[in-house]
């Protein structure tokens, strides 16, 4: 097709094509940016997969139709942001070496599938599950985040009933928070649990004697965007749609409070005297700064040994990954899962770790 055949549709996909590629350089920036400066940054980087899709359709379009310097534009996006990508989608061969170690997390929110009206027969069910995977999988650690919701809404007797099972069946050792719990196949000899600037958002530390060295262990759910809960709320006290700015000042001060959490249990990885391990529920993209500070130099177990699209969470069309297993230089990763097992409203995940 000749531009100078079709003047007016040249122009109007350049133009757009512009402002793909600025959008696209508005989401690599927005991750060295705390959430301080303005909630307008927290929509850009929630927009990141939309905007790098839209990016990939007009390259496609503009290779078709033959204009190579154009299509240097969106490829020119998808490149600034590739460490995006390879956060959200890899290939790595796997190898048959036994690991040292094999941990896994998960979100535990059991009582998000399903008909919450009958919340105690959901909880057993995915409990009885995740002792399956157990049998399946035979992880050494296992991290839980969202690990007691049920059992204080409804019956205490469920408080520990994962944890409890594990050490009475498995002989794991448990480290229990508030929110979090870690069982593990070797002696935890010290632990600790603490709220992190808001209720119903904590981390738990385990420092875990493993046959070759001590490792801590952390794991933390961090504070959600909120406007899954908030428009639930809306919908029920006013039978409408949320408002936008309410919507949007929800999201700016929710991050805001990941900013902080974050810097907490930040202090925790470089104070510590033993080799790392942090796992959880951060609620925040690859392309956010949650992600940038927390890994800080840390490995990402998925973009070094995971295959495939690495969404974690089911919600929102299934495209997000919001879960982690990151480690330190002690390790090197030779293999990561995601599994589809319909335990909650997260996927499970594992990383098979070996000490350097």
């Amino acid at each position: 097709m000749n531009n100078l055949k079709y003047p007016k549709l040249f122009l109007a996909g350049l133009l757009l094509t512009l402002v793909l590629l600025v959008a696209a350089l508005l989401c690599w920036f927005v991750s060295f940016l705390p959430p301080t400066n303005g909630c307008f940054w927290g929509v850009i980087a929630l927009a990141t997969p939309l905007v790098l899709f839209a990016n990939c359709v007009a390259l496609v379009v503009w290779l078709l139709w033959r204009k190579w310097w154009v299509a240097l534009l969106p490829l020119l996006a998808i490149l600034f942001n590739l460490g995006y990508i390879l956060s959200n989608v890899q290939y790595t061969r796997s190898t048959d070496e036994k690991p040292d170690l094999r941990v896994a997390s998960l979100n535990a929110g059991f009582y998000l599938l399903g008909d919450t009206s009958d919340g105690l027969n959901i909880v057993a069910r995915e409990e009885n599950m995740l002792f399956a995977i157990y049998e399946r999988e035979n992880f050494d650690i296992l991290c839980l985040q969202e690990h007691y919701d049920w059992g204080l809404r409804t019956d205490p007797k469920i408080r520990r009933r994962v944890s409890q099972y594990f050490e009475e069946h498995y002989g794991f050792h448990v480290a229990l928070g508030s929110d979090n719990a870690i069982v593990s196949r070797f002696p935890i000899v010290a632990f600790e649990s603490e709220g992190v600037e808001v209720a119903g958002n904590n981390y738990l530390w385990a420092d875990i004697v493993t046959p070759k060295d001590t490792v801590r262990v952390i794991t933390t759910h961090l504070k959600s965007s909120g406007i899954s809960q908030l428009r639930g709320q809306y919908r029920k006290e006013h039978g409408g749609e949320v408002p936008i700015r309410k919507m949007v000042s929800t999201l700016e001060q929710n991050n805001r409070m990941r900013r902080k959490q974050v810097g907490t249990i930040r202090q925790i990885i470089d104070s510590s005297p033993y080799p790392v391990l942090v796992t959880g529920d951060f609620n925040d993209t690859p392309s956010s700064y949650t992600y940038r500070k927390m890994k800080g130099d840390l490995h990402d177990s998925f973009r070094e040994a995971g295959n495939g699209f690495g969404a974690t969470f089911r919600g929102i069309l299934g495209v997000l990954r919001i879960d982690y297993i990151f480690y330190d230089d002690a390790f090197r990763c030779t293999r990561f899962r995601t599994l589809d097992d319909p335990l909650s409203d997260h996927k499970l995940i594992t990383a098979d770790l070996c000490y350097e």
